[in-house]
Order: structure tokens, then sequence, then C-alpha cells
């Protein structure tokens, strides 16, 4: 019985083999899907570009690009493999990276197909021909809206400095108390206004009014105010990554999260009545305004004592309110 069930599984993976072979031979005479070639092109775009936060290089790392379009997967690495399950293939990459396209029936990518989500979890990188790598999905939606967050590069760079720039960012801030209601519905609609504001003037004269609204909130409940911050500070130091990774592509990200206007993310919380608001809200001010964001912070406990203006907000709106005595470093 042993011996049958033995050339049972030898057939199985001989069958696998050759299917996996066969593949990447129809593969390789039809070439790159016109999907494929674009994200590696996107890829090789962010690959080439200075770093987008200091000391942060997101694509350094083998990358796994998994097509929904073609069902292909493309390992992108300066470390050459081998194996009967990948094919180098002349695409786009960055100088010193080798791409390999993977047959469809890649054994070790075969349960993130069917039930991985569309990025890889933080703290789980996924193992393929002997490396360490960071997959993410892709498909014709990730192309089909240019200003998105759901635009290839920038969910990309957004997701990659999540796993890589951000691994050592405590996640969790510890258990939220209530926030004043009344405080957060101030916030969110001056988050409004700020969406179909282009006076920079009056986005000042706005991020001085959410500014404001912070420091009550402070005073009203604390814990559950640093708390949040620190969550804004994660979300948001991303989404600025994913917006300058956007500008490599001469694009702006719009306001709109993938098929969700912001509009909707700036109301989400009054509109359904939760006692939360976005995390991701911020770097649109911030980018609206044109400022650079500040790229000083090199360790979780740095940002944590660093007030949120000088993270979140432009550097003039943090100068006005210590000019005013209205602010301190250390209390915010």
């Amino acid at each position: 019985m042993r011996s049958l069930i033995l050339r049972l599984l030898a057939i199985l993976l001989a069958i696998v083999f050759a299917a996996g072979a066969a593949d990447l031979v129809i593969a390789k005479r039809a070439g790159l899907s016109p999907i494929d070639r674009r994200a590696l092109e996107e890829f090789q775009t962010l690959a080439d570009t200075p770093q987008l936060w200091r000391d942060v290089d997101v694509v350094s790392h083998p990358f796994v690009l998994m097509s929904k379009d073609s069902g292909f997967s493309y390992l992108v690495t300066n470390e050459p493999v081998s194996s009967p399950f990948a094919e180098p293939i002349p695409a786009p990459a960055a100088e010193g990276f080798h791409v390999y396209r993977l047959a469809r029936l890649y054994p070790q990518l075969l349960p993130t197909w069917l039930l991985g989500g569309n990025f890889t979890t933080i703290g789980h990188p996924k193992r393929v021909l002997g490396q360490d790598s960071y997959y993410v999905k892709f498909g014709e939606h990730s192309f089909d809206v240019p200003n998105s967050s759901e635009h290839f590069i920038t969910f990309l760079a957004h997701e990659a400095f999540h796993f890589y720039g951000q691994e050592n960012w405590s996640m969790d801030p510890g258990p939220l108390g209530q926030p004043d209601l009344a405080l957060l519905e101030e916030e969110l609609v001056l988050f409004d206004e700020i969406r179909a504001e282009t006076s920079p003037s009056r986005l000042r004269d706005l991020a001085h009014g959410l500014l404001a609204i912070e420091m009550r909130r402070l005073a009203a409940d604390p814990e559950y105010v640093a708390a949040e911050r620190w969550k804004a500070t994660i979300e948001g130091t991303a989404t600025y990554v994913g917006i300058k990774a956007l500008e490599i592509k001469a694009l702006t990200l719009s306001c709109r999260s993938g098929r969700i206007k912001m509009e909707s993310w700036f109301t989400f919380g009054k509109r359904l009545g939760r006692k939360t608001r976005t995390n991701t809200v911020y770097p649109f001010v911030l980018h609206k305004l044109q400022q650079n964001m500040r790229q000083k912070l090199s360790a979780p406990a740095t940002a944590m004592n660093i007030a949120c203006p000088w993270i979140i907000f432009p550097a003039q709106v943090g100068d006005l309110l210590r000019s005013a005595g209205k602010l301190k470093p250390q209390t915010y």
C-alpha cells in the first residue's frame, strides 16, 4: 500500500513538473502580457528612484509580482536562481536585478493564489525559491484609475513601506478610550473643506483649525488621542510614500482611494456613526500645501516624541502655533 502511494505521488510530481515546464515554454512564445509588462516597468521605475524615505529602500529585497491578468508570477531579485519552475526573462528591471517568470503551477505559490491576500502580511515573508520575498498581486484594476491609491506603483510603495520601513514600529498602541464625538464631528467638517479647497492660505488656516481641535481632543481624552496619532503616523507616512511614488509617473493622487472617493474617507466615520476617523487624510493636507514631509524619523520612539504636526502637517503650521505660544513640542 505504501509503495502504491509513493508511486502515485511520484507520478503526480512528474505531471506537475511537466505541466510547469510546458507552461513556461508556451508563455515564452507568447511573451509578456501588456498588464504584466506595465507592472514590471513600474517596478523598475520605483527601483531606479532615490529613496522616498530616508534609510528605507523598499525595493532592495526580493519581490514576487503576482498577475491576476495572466496568472503568472514574477520573481524580481538581485540573486540569480535556478528552478524548473522559473524562467529568466528579458523584462524591465532595475540594474542589478534578475526577473524570473514562475510557472502558474509553482507549488509554493498555489496557497497564496487560493487563500492569500493582495500583499504580504507584516512579519510573514513568503519563501520563494529559497528567498524570503514580498509578494503583491496586481491586475488590470491596478492601472485603470491612474490617480488612485490602488495604482500599482503607489500601492506597491505604500504596502512595501509598511513591511520594510515600519517592521519595527509598534502597530498596537494599546487599548483606546472613547473620543469626544462633538470634536470629531468638527474635524470631519474641516476635512471636507480641505478636500475641496485650493487656496494655499485657506488650506493653512484649515490646518491651523485642525491642530486647535486636536489640542482640545487631547485635553478631553489624552490616551485615545495619543494612540490614534500613532496609528495616523504609521498609515499616514506610508500614504505619503505612495503619493511620492505616484509623482514619479508624473501623476497626482486625487481625492480618490481606489474605488472609494476620498470624500467618503473624510465623512466615513460621520456617516456610519463610528467613533473613528481616517488615518490617511493628513498626507493630503500636506501634499496640497506642497511641502516635504520631514524624514528624520529613525525609530518609533523618535516618532512618538516628535510633535504630530511635524509629521503630518506642514512645518509652517507648527511654527505658526509655536510663535503664537499655543503649541510646545514637548506637549504635542
